[in-house]
């Protein structure tokens, strides 16, 4: 298996050490950057494509121990709650599709303090940054970067602690029920 390439340099400068996180790029197409965050000592790198070209490339070039690439649409994802500490989804041509469902998503998928670092086309940059504060997704930094395929506009956001935004969903045996908490939260 060849060495993976190095983050592209418009990653690298806004990704926080990636040392022991869980990390999930969205539209991963053949893998090369699940296979650099890896490489750079993530715990974990889940690669979601809708491609099946893109995927059976990415598996052709490896999957190391500690990676998988699985198919799956942007525009129906879901992620395992409260499982990831980084989100990766780098869409230099396309806009997201339905940046607020995604960006809700994306949110429960994160743990606390988790983080989202998403690039667009900088005409989709205002509907992205939208999606995050109507997520209730914490805006740390919105920068024009060069992308591989010419200037997009990157967007970093991270998931705030559960605080009193949050509420935690009712037991299905009811509020007087016995038992630990159901676990599941819900954006208030």
């Amino acid at each position: 298996m060849p060495p993976p390439p190095p983050l592209p340099p418009h990653v690298a400068a806004l990704l926080p050490p990636v040392a022991g996180l869980d990390v999930v790029e969205l539209g991963c197409g053949s893998g090369d950057l699940v296979r650099s965050l890896h490489a750079a000592g993530a715990a974990s790198v889940l690669g979601l494509e809708l491609s099946p070209a893109a995927l059976e490339e990415a598996r052709r070039r490896g999957e190391p121990d500690g990676t998988r690439f699985e198919q799956s649409d942007l525009a129906q994802v879901t992620l395992t709650f409260a499982s990831y500490d980084l989100v990766v989804c780098l869409r230099s041509t396309r806009p997201v599709p339905d940046p607020l469902r995604l960006t809700r998503v994306v949110n429960a998928g994160l743990r606390p303090g988790g983080v989202l670092l998403a690039t667009v086309p900088t005409h989709a940059a205002a509907a992205l940054t939208t999606a995050v504060t109507d997520a209730r997704m914490e805006l740390e930094a919105v920068e024009q970067v060069d992308g591989d395929a010419g200037p997009v506009t990157a967007v970093l956001a991270r998931r705030r602690p559960p605080g009193p935004w949050m509420r935690t969903a009712p037991s299905p045996a009811g509020p007087h029920a016995a038992g630990p908490p159901t676990g599941r939260h819900h954006l208030a």
